[in-house]
């Protein structure tokens, strides 16, 4: 009796791992097919999407050189931005008072980098126009 005891749970050990094994296995299978699946949306979604470059301001401080304006660049559009150049302008009564150029080698899709403009004029005194002038393929 103590050999048919001793059987029966074994047998029902077996049973258990087998039934964990597949579970594990299952779970798995699910992963492997979602990646897989994310991988192949990302392909065929992605190809042809544009960069989107945008800047805004973050803060303007003084400097020894005048003031700094520090923006932080995003790349709203699905495809990648390299040498992105930004342009920011202070304008008063219509007029170009001030300019500066600051290039971003690298912006991937949905991502965001931060820099900075150096003015000698205070910008927080004048209407700012800050725009992506250029960019090309990586």
């Amino acid at each position: 009796m103590g050999q048919a005891e001793h059987s029966r749970d074994r047998t029902q050990s077996t049973l258990k791992g087998a039934t964990l094994e597949w579970v594990v296995a299952s779970v798995a299978g699910v992963i492997v097919a979602a990646m897989l699946g994310f991988l192949l949306f990302q392909a065929f979604t992605k190809a042809d999407a544009d960069p989107d470059p945008l800047a805004v301001v973050k803060s303007v401080t003084p400097v020894s050189n005048g003031y700094r304006m520090e923006i932080s660049a995003r790349n709203k559009g699905g495809g990648t931005a390299a040498n992105i150049k930004f342009r920011a302008e202070l304008r008063s009564e219509g007029r170009s008072v001030e300019s500066a150029d600051v290039t971003f080698s690298y912006l991937p899709s949905h991502s965001k980098r931060q820099g900075a403009f150096i003015f000698e004029n205070d910008p927080r005194g004048y209407n700012v126009v800050l725009q992506a002038e250029s960019y090309t393929a990586p």
